[in-house]
């Protein structure tokens, strides 16, 4: 029979019948209008499908525009530009006049009885309307099973198919077996070998076609699983989407009170989310690091809890906690001047950097709170009262200045009492500048930053901040900070001028709705916003909505 898989052919300008202005509907690539489109995250342009796969299976994940390409969602005012045209039907030229919706189009073309289709056993290229006349006239034809290698006319072929052929040869097979008795009675011992290795060469091809065709089968269904797995652990976080109002208390107190139970916390500073919504906590005035599973009404200590102090089993006030995919906890022991690694199950850690003396060289830190882990393992640290952000590489005794160090101030240069730091794939840094009430993006091997979220002084309007704490990034670059003294989570959309409140914003206070001077901030894997809402002692989660 016929083939009617769709297959992708650009739609010329000739084709459309409503006019559209702009270049936005047509794709970059082949400059024809856009099909099935998917969009750069990072220019967020948009491109048929076809084209890009073609063009990433030859450029190395890199957009046309040269920016790093990661795909995402086409934007919905695109899509609904593209569902109100009008497509004349490829098949013009073999006689449709038809012209459909453009949401309509591939249903139509699959379905066109003007395509030009092959017959099986055939050579000839018939359009769909004329086969049934061509069939009629073909049913001599012979075609060749591709399972059995049997030979059917085509008149027979619809009743036919692999699987059958299969039990068939099987079946043939049942009745070689039950005449080896009458076999083995009535010829030669010779001759009787001569069977047995028939049938065993029979049963043998039998079993391998089978055993491929199973192998085929779970391959297919686990790489199906995989990718199913894939999309749902994938945060669906971007400008359109929004959180609950009232958060969930699933760490510490629920009142506001400080205490030292495995079920309080005194003043957490900083959070982690690892891959199964396990929560690690930097507990900071308890001295210890606390890991809450998810549910669970208790924490479990994998850090310090041995009073304030310097030695090996000892924290004092942990001020950040980066959590590595060995489950590696790297953490920030602010008043020990040290960054600590603990490795899973131990009991006591290790030192990765300092202790360091009070100070301004490259050797020194002066008074740390936060700390980011990169892809290369390489450290970087807010170094608070010396305005500058250091990266210490590994087995590194001396750290490099990468952001800021030319004293306090609101230069772009500069940095003042700088606290959070995200690092993107690209090392770009993303810094909390909290007396500066902005956030300051510092490209890689730049000596100067951009302010791409507050600058506008100290405030609670959308457009200011105050004291941001800490900082992070969705994957479409999306800016969320955590507006310590404006207690309220903030979202700043790239290129913005302002941002949005998506979390707290009602005052300082305990209610599931407010927040007070939150600090650390955290995403799940699927988008459910984590806080370290530190003068309240506990951890808030506001649930994602489903989009």
């Amino acid at each position: 029979m016929a083939n009617n898989k769709f297959d992708f052919e650009s739609i010329n300008e000739e084709r459309v019948h409503k006019n559209v202005n702009g270049e936005m509907v047509y794709c970059p690539i082949c400059h024809c209008l856009l099909w099935k489109p998917v969009a750069c995250k990072s220019c967020e342009n948009s491109y048929c499908s076809p084209c890009m796969e073609e063009w990433i299976s030859k450029n190395q994940d890199t957009c046309p525009l040269g920016c790093r390409y990661e795909q995402r969602k086409c934007p919905p005012l695109l899509m609904n530009i593209l569902s109100k045209l009008a497509i004349e039907c490829r098949y013009k030229t073999n006689g449709c006049s038809e012209v459909v919706a453009y949401e309509a189009l591939e249903k139509h073309q699959n379905e066109c009885i003007y395509q030009l289709v092959q017959w099986l056993g055939c050579e000839q290229k018939k359009l769909e309307k004329d086969l049934d006349q061509h069939q009629h006239q073909q049913d001599h034809v012979e075609s060749q099973c591709a399972e059995s290698e049997k030979t059917y006319v085509q008149e027979d072929i619809s009743t036919h198919n692999g699987i059958k052929c299969l039990q068939s040869q099987s079946n043939s097979t049942k009745e070689e077996m039950e005449q080896k008795t009458y076999i083995q009675q009535n010829i030669s011992e010779q001759g009787l070998k001569v069977v047995e290795e028939m049938l065993k060469t029979n049963f043998e091809q039998l079993t391998k076609v089978i055993s491929e065709n199973d192998r085929k089968y779970r391959t297919t269904m686990g790489n199906l699983e995989q990718r199913i797995q894939q999309l749902e652990s994938q945060a669906q976080i971007g400008s359109w989407t929004s959180w609950a109002e009232r958060a969930i208390t699933i760490a510490g107190s629920t009142n506001g009170a400080k205490g030292s139970s495995l079920n309080e916390m005194n003043s957490p500073q900083d959070l982690f989310v690892d891959n199964e919504n396990n929560v690690y906590v930097a507990d900071t005035n308890n001295h210890r690091i606390i890991k809450w599973k998810q549910n669970a009404s208790v924490g479990e200590i994998v850090a310090g809890d041995n009073g304030p102090g310097k030695n090996s089993n000892q924290l004092n006030c942990p001020a950040a906690v980066f959590v590595d995919k060995s489950e590696n906890m790297y953490i920030s022991d602010h008043r020990n001047n040290r960054v600590q690694r603990w490795s899973k199950g131990m009991i006591v850690g290790e030192t990765v950097i300092g202790p360091c003396s009070q100070g301004s060289a490259s050797n020194q830190i002066n008074d740390f709170y936060c700390l980011f882990i990169n892809k290369s393992r390489n450290i970087y640290i807010a170094d608070c009262w010396n305005h500058r952000i250091m990266l210490w590489k590994a087995n590194a005794i001396d750290g490099i200045v990468v952001a800021g160090g030319n004293g306090s101030g609101n230069a772009l240069n500069q940095l003042y009492c700088p606290w959070g730091i995200y690092v993107d794939e690209n090392d770009n840094i993303y810094i909390a500048d909290a007396e500066n009430h902005r956030i300051q993006k510092w490209c890689k091997g730049s000596a100067v930053g951009i302010t791409v979220a507050g600058g506008n002084g100290q405030g609670s309007n959308l457009n200011q901040l105050n004291r941001p704490h800490s900082v992070t990034l969705d994957r479409n670059g999306n800016i969320y900070v955590a507006d310590q003294w404006n207690h309220r989570i903030v979202q700043w959309i790239t290129g913005h001028k302002a941002g949005r409140i998506i979390a707290g914003g009602n005052g300082q206070g305990c209610q599931p709705n407010q927040l007070f001077r939150p600090q650390g901030i955290n995403f799940d894997a699927r988008g459910n916003l984590y806080v370290a809402d530190c003068y309240n002692h506990r951890v808030q989660r506001f649930t994602i909505h489903s989009t």
